[in-house]
């Protein structure tokens, strides 16, 4: 399968997550954030699917779809997940599953096409941190974007075919550091996370 056509794919669903945040008007009141209450203060409660568990500030929405690679009969499953907060915080989890025949080695080209693929999808995205290590002893990227309706901060990694990419997006640079750090600390995989669509 080509390898072109997967980084597509979730390039375009990462950009579409994202612009729900960063291109639709923001439905907190303005004077509602303008006093902002901190968000460590927020009430947040844990989250379980198949895959994972993690504490979010409400329930989450999910969609699930499976897509046929245009060469084969292989599937690719995806699935988001996506809240936001009282005070407008947005948060989302993508979760894509490969097929057997994909390889995920090496991972690097797979994590920074996912950067690169966002920060050209707007003129004014600027990368504000980038950073290639490890999450849970799996190969991970983690960066910043800043443009000129907000700021998205990613933690993407590989666990063998699936590829999980947790998202904060906030007009506010200092909200968004410190919910990212209690969404991603609070992230947790499941040994037993074979299914799709969960």
């Amino acid at each position: 399968m080509p390898r072109k056509y997967i980084l597509i794919l979730f390039a375009l669903v990462v950009v579409i997550s994202g612009a729900m945040y960063l291109f639709l008007p923001n439905p907190i009141p303005s004077e509602a954030n303008a006093e902002r209450t901190p968000p460590l203060e927020e009430e947040w409660k844990p989250f379980s699917s198949k895959r994972f568990t993690v504490d979010l500030p409400s329930q989450p929405h999910h969609a699930h779809e499976t897509s046929t690679t245009p060469d084969s009969s292989d599937k690719i499953g995806y699935d988001m997940y996506v809240t936001q907060s009282r005070l407008g915080t947005t948060y989302m989890i993508n979760v894509i599953e490969y097929p057997p025949s994909f390889s995920t080695e090496p991972s690097e080209p797979i994590l920074t096409g996912i950067l690169n693929d966002i920060l050209s999808g707007n003129d004014s995205n600027q990368v504000m941190h980038k950073e290639l290590g490890s999450f849970s002893d799996y190969p991970s990227i983690e960066f910043v974007l800043s443009n000129t309706q907000g700021n998205l901060r990613v933690r993407a990694f590989l666990r063998d075919q699936t590829l999980f990419i947790l998202s904060v997006a906030d007009t506010d640079i200092d909200t968004l550091d410190h919910t990212f750090a209690r969404f991603v600390d609070s992230f947790r995989l499941l040994e037993s996370a074979q299914e799709s669509g969960q």
